[in-house]
């Protein structure tokens, strides 16, 4: 199986992307992509979603988690949601065995049960944890 370094320059350039315009595109320095697909760093929860969403793959797969089978880097993203239902790729099982990988037992649990959720909740929830950072 691949690992995240790997995926996410096969990933970048299937894209056509540079880590320079990928990183534009992530609001992040180049340093930051280097660093990722080198292995020398990993990216937190926050930016390997939005890379799979600037990828317009899955994050499952992204992360090395999802199966080779998987590894689609969808032309856009409707297909990437569709298939990633199809697939199940978002299930919670699968998300706990890639969040658990990368992070500690309590954030893999939220990551869980996030995943459960379906999209209007997960803006809820996002907004909740947006006010209570706030206070």
């Amino acid at each position: 199986m691949s690992t995240f370094s790997q995926r996410l320059k096969e990933a970048r350039e299937a894209r056509g992307l540079s880590q320079d315009e990928l990183a534009q595109r992530m609001k992040i320095t180049r340093g930051a992509c280097s660093h990722w697909e080198s292995g020398r760093s990993m990216p937190n929860t926050k930016h390997l979603l939005r890379l799979a969403e600037v990828l317009q793959t899955s994050h499952m797969w992204l992360s090395a988690q999802g199966s080779d089978a998987a590894s689609t880097v969808y032309p856009d993203s409707e297909s990437a949601d569709n298939s990633i239902e199809n697939n199940n790729l978002g299930r919670a099982a699968d998300a706990r065995t890639a969040y658990e990988s990368f992070y500690d037992k309590e954030t893999s649990l939220v990551a869980e049960r996030f995943f459960k959720l379906n999209p209007k909740r997960r803006k809820l929830f996002a907004n909740l944890l947006k006010e209570l950072s706030i206070s």
